[in-house]
Order: C-alpha cells, then structure tokens, then sequence
C-alpha cells in the first residue's frame, strides 16, 4: 500500500468561483464547495434585526436623538484617526462611538485618547460588536478595514482614513 506523505481534506470550503477554479487545478473539483463569506451571514442577520440592536445599544448608552459616528479603527491606524477626530471638536450634535479593534486593549484607547488630548466626548463601547454598532451609525469612519464595504451593505456612509504613503490593504 502506497501511503501519501500529503494527505489531502475531504472537503475545502471557499468564498467563490475564483478561489474554486485556482484550487480545481490541484485538487478534484468535486471535493471544492463554494461556501460564502461567513461575515456577511452575520450582516443579514443585523438587517433583519437592525431595530432591536439599535434600541438595545441605545439604552445602553444614552445614544438617542442625536447622529451617530463610529470610529472603527484597524490595528494600526488609530493614531491617524483620532488626529482627524480632533478637529470635529465644533459639532456637538453628534454621538462618536470609537470600538477599538477586537484585539486591541480599552485601557490603551482611552489613553492615547488622553495623549492626544482630545476634548470630545468619545463613546468608547467595546461590549458591541463593530458589526452590532453599525446599526446605529449614520457615518462610519475606518482606516484600513473592511467595515466600509460591510456599512454600505446596511446603508451607512462611510469614510476611509489612509496615509498616502501607506497602501491599503482593502
């Protein structure tokens, strides 16, 4: 018996087509399923419950009766972000929400939000998903992240924040 000193999965599960047709040339097109881009499961399910997400948030930080801004930040572009942040500091009829990347820490937003002394009143909501917040935002404002094209789904404005010396990754 021949044994194979590289086992192959039963089964790969894609996003699409193009990915199907590039793995198709090593492996048996039957053992390839186009499964989808599991986020945007998720993003079906906020439209349907968009209401309830958005009541719940909204009780949960006194967030009513004004418009909304979600600062969603990627891992390395806060910085860049906040200093634009800064110079809203003339509008007070606006609620900025700021959910600091999944991975990165409260404690250090709150305080490069101190170093940088920004006077505004920024929401700092971690307990909500960025996804859950989109529910409520009426601008969303992201650096190097897929958010944008995730707001646009739900039909929430969106603005990208990029150094010009920098490429974006999406």
């Amino acid at each position: 018996l021949k044994q194979s000193l590289m086992p192959s999965p039963d089964l790969y599960l894609v996003h699409g087509p193009q990915y199907k047709k590039i793995l198709s040339e090593f492996y048996e097109s039957n053992k390839i399923k186009i499964l989808g881009c599991l986020r945007n499961e998720n993003l079906f399910s906020l439209k349907t419950n968009r209401e309830n997400i958005r009541n719940k948030i909204e009780s949960s930080y006194n967030l009513g009766g004004k418009k909304n801004v979600l600062v969603a930040p990627s891992l390395n572009d806060l910085e860049d972000i906040l200093l634009i942040i800064k110079k809203l500091n003339k509008f007070n009829d606006i609620n900025i929400i700021l959910r600091p990347h999944p991975i990165t820490n409260k404690t250090l937003v709150i305080q490069k939000l101190k170093n940088l002394n920004i006077q505004l009143k920024i929401n700092v909501i971690d307990d909500f998903s960025t996804y859950e917040l989109l529910c409520i935002s009426d601008l969303v404002i992201s650096g190097d992240s897929t958010i944008p094209f995730e707001a646009a789904f739900l039909g929430v404005q969106s603005v990208r924040v990029i150094q010009k010396e920098k490429f974006p990754l999406y």
